[in-house]
């Protein structure tokens, strides 16, 4: 017992935090100390309290009522150095897209002087030196726990499903790669000369990921685990209900998705100033769980169309295969392509995007763009691939690297019709369930505005503002209803006013938005026409956010607008009284004080 030198918290805090987070040991044991043929391993259990607060966020989670308790297990391995025999380092510096992973990636820490004392790049390309023809299959062990899952859901091939996305990569290479068995409860994912499926049998985190031992040197990887769990069968066994299951079993009920099963910080280990990495952590499309019962009940047609041909035994394997195969690719090297999707319905070019949920057990394998990448990795082709790509660094200059899209124009084919079908269900019903289901939608949509080019940008704003747009009415026109001025409210704060904290463009966007020219005066014209309450069920709330967007734009299109709606303001007034024209009043003068200057 004591202060001990290892500090369990979330990668991400633990890449930032410059002071350790340090955590008074009360238990901490030894078990599984093994000899092997070049060293040893051991799993280290513990058992204390931190000097932090790890529930929030969701850091840490357990039954004990400390917030700061943790309870875990730390595998060691301590292995003689080696370097396979002609193994070749490969500079990842001369790569003109960043396909793989590097040295770059903040692997090696310090030993960049060390690989450049030997030659060798200090930005190597990290990959397996066994990999080659007729070499002996890299052995990879499935965890025992997944038996739990599989007698929990004897409808589906828990199992072969796992080693289907494995070895589904032994087609790409055109040689057995992988092997995958089911391994023995004497199995340690702490020997570093194991492979493992680490099987999370009770479902408790909704992510899998995958990590690498890898050479400091020269960017050799010595080995590699895969963590995933019940979770993905969970979520796969609801997501495909609308299928045909087994009629023998189709009366069997599973045992609630434990309620702790949240997307959180991912957690992990810092030792003094070493810090975990992780090639990957793919969580359940965010979008999938939000929205996930209107999305599958709206996309039903494309959903027929595409699951055609399956059982719903099918595609829960399919769907567990495809989160397994991205990590597997993860584990020989390749970095995201967030660009995979960007195809046909139903259709990628890479198990190395994040699919839309419902649609990924169409593609459980490898693709075009992963059989490129990976064969010029191993030095099987000359020539790069040449699908297009983007990775995880990209998301943030392009709105169009997304995760969980599909289509040639992801905007207009899946993102604009989930949008605009939530907004009619919310205008029918008034259901605020549906309110949270369109914002998801708008957010994204968002993105094409907020980061997108010219033409992006027009797209975008005219389509999302389309059914909620204020217009004079013709007489004897109905008024809409006013489920309208919320919707075109939202958007409006969206836009402008108060970014959606997921939203990757809205926080720079909404300190100085940046409207192209071309754009600016038909955004302009539909604020005003909101602020001035063209049909007139616009909420007061509604009319100022406009008039506060106007102001936001700083441009000289929302000058000219601001200036009109003055006008407009002032004559309808002029035909109202008593509480209605001190309402007038009010925004009157609000837009008195944005004209006094309008530029900042």
């Amino acid at each position: 017992a004591g202060i001990s030198q290892h500090g369990p918290v979330a990668d991400f805090f633990a890449r930032i935090s410059q002071a350790q987070i340090q955590m008074n040991t009360d238990v901490e044991y030894l078990r599984r100390y093994r000899r092997t043929a070049d060293g040893i391993y051991y799993e280290m259990v513990f058992s204390g309290v931190s000097n932090v607060d790890l529930t929030e966020g969701g850091l840490v989670q357990g039954q004990d009522s400390h917030p700061g308790r943790v309870v875990g297990t730390l595998g060691m391995s301590l292995r003689r150095y080696e370097e396979t025999p002609d193994f070749s380092t490969r500079d990842g510096s001369e790569l003109d897209r960043t396909y793989f992973f590097t040295g770059a990636d903040g692997t090696f820490g310090g030993n960049a002087t060390r690989a450049g004392a030997r030659g060798l790049s200090s930005n190597p390309v990290l990959k397996w030196g066994s990999i080659r023809s007729g070499m002996d299959p890299i052995l990879v062990k499935i965890s025992p726990q997944i038996r739990k899952t599989q007698e929990e859901f004897p409808e589906y091939d828990v199992i072969g499903a796992v080693t289907k996305g494995i070895e589904s990569w032994n087609k790409v290479f055109g040689f057995p790669v992988f092997k995958v068995t089911v391994g023995k409860d004497s199995d340690s994912w702490a020997a570093d000369n194991t492979n493992m499926v680490i099987w999370d049998e009770f479902g408790e985190l909704d992510y899998a990921y995958a990590d690498a031992r890898i050479n400091p040197i020269n960017g050799e990887i010595r080995g590699a685990n895969i963590y995933a769990g019940a979770t993905w069968i969970y979520y796969a066994d609801a997501i495909f209900d609308f299928l045909p299951a087994d009629p023998a079993l189709a009366a069997k009920t599973h045992k609630a998705l434990p309620s702790s099963s949240k997307s959180r910080g991912l957690s992990g280990f810092r030792w003094g100033d070493l810090e975990p990495l992780f090639l990957c952590q793919k969580h359940l499309s965010p979008r999938t769980k939000s929205a996930l019962l209107g999305a599958v009940q709206l996309k039903k047609a494309a959903l027929k169309k595409a699951y055609a041909s399956f059982s719903r035994k099918m595609a829960v394997e399919q769907y567990l295969a495809n989160v397994i195969a991205h990590e597997a690719g993860h584990v020989l090297g390749l970095r995201h392509n967030f660009k995979g999707s960007l195809y046909a319905e139903s259709e990628t070019s890479s198990i190395m995007d994040y699919y839309d949920d419902v649609l990924s057990a169409v593609k459980p394998e490898p693709a075009a763009y992963d059989r490129d990448a990976v064969r010029f990795l191993y030095g099987l082709s000359a020539q790069p691939p040449k699908q297009a790509f983007c990775t995880d660094e990209d998301i943030s200059t392009d709105p169009n690297c997304r995760q969980f899209d599909f289509g040639v124009d992801p905007f207009k084919s899946y993102i604009l019709p989930n949008y605009q079908a939530f907004v009619d269900s919310y205008i029918s019903a008034g259901d605020p369930a549906n309110l949270l289901y369109l914002e998801t939608w708008m957010v994204w949509g968002l993105d094409f505005l907020q980061g997108g080019s010219a033409a992006q940008q027009k797209i975008a704003w005219e389509s999302l503002i389309a059914k909620v747009k204020a217009k004079t009415l013709a007489t004897g026109e109905p008024a809409p209803k006013k489920e309208l001025s919320t919707v075109a409210q939202l958007l409006t704060e969206r836009s402008f006013l108060v970014p959606d904290p997921s939203a990757e463009f809205a926080a720079n966007f909404v300190a100085k938005p940046r409207i192209d020219p071309s754009v600016a005066f038909t955004i302009a014209q539909d604020l005003a026409g909101l602020a001035a309450n063209l049909d007139g069920i616009r909420t007061m709330e509604a009319r100022r956010v406009a008039i506060d967007a106007l102001k936001k734009m700083q441009m000289d299109a929302g000058l000219q607008a601001m200036s009109k709606l003055k006008v407009d303001l002032l004559a309808r007034k002029a035909s109202l009284s008593g509480a209605e024209a001190i309402s007038e009043g009010d925004l009157i003068a609000r837009v008195d004080k944005y004209l006094s200057p309008y530029f900042d």
